[in-house]
């Protein structure tokens, strides 16, 4: 008995010498790394933490504010609240995955996402010299401070 399983194990060892390993994968069949496609790294949102050149309101932050302070309607005059909202930025300057982040009243929150949406489009973001889409967060405290310096005329949505 000890003689036939050393004739195997003899035979099983000179199969696997002979040379006629097979390949599990011919070349041309072998796995890659997953590479993104076009359309898969165009579809790529950037956080605006380390983004090389943020999402910005035509006129800038003083003229976003201005839209703001004449569209969105207050509950009252003299109406104090924080509003963090979270939007897109998308490549041709529009918003989109409006958001209003924290506990708010249902009301507030639908009346901040209806006033983003009338907002003319935004410079997009930029990164390595290259416009993409760019998710940005940012609070929206009232009363606005709405001093004429730096802001220029509110453009309108086209």
């Amino acid at each position: 008995m000890k003689s036939i399983f050393a004739l195997a194990c003899v035979m099983f060892a000179a199969i696997g010498m002979s040379g006629q390993v097979t390949d599990r994968f011919p070349d041309d069949n072998t796995p890659k790394p997953y590479q993104k496609t076009e359309k898969e790294a165009d579809d790529v949102i950037y956080s605006h933490v380390g983004i090389d050149k943020l999402p910005e309101f035509p006129g800038g932050i003083r003229s976003f504010y201005k839209f703001v302070d004449l569209k969105f309607r207050k509950p009252s005059a003299d109406f104090k609240e924080r509003i963090v909202v979270s939007m897109v930025v998308e490549k041709d300057g529009s918003l989109s995955n409006l958001k209003v982040i924290g506990k708010m009243p249902p009301e507030l929150s639908n009346e901040m996402i209806r006033t983003l949406k009338m907002s003319p489009n935004w410079v997009p973001a930029q990164q390595n010299g290259k416009v993409v889409r760019c998710a940005y967060t940012f609070p929206i405290v009232f009363p606005l401070e709405l001093s004429d310096r730096n802001a220029t005329s509110i453009p309108d949505k086209n």
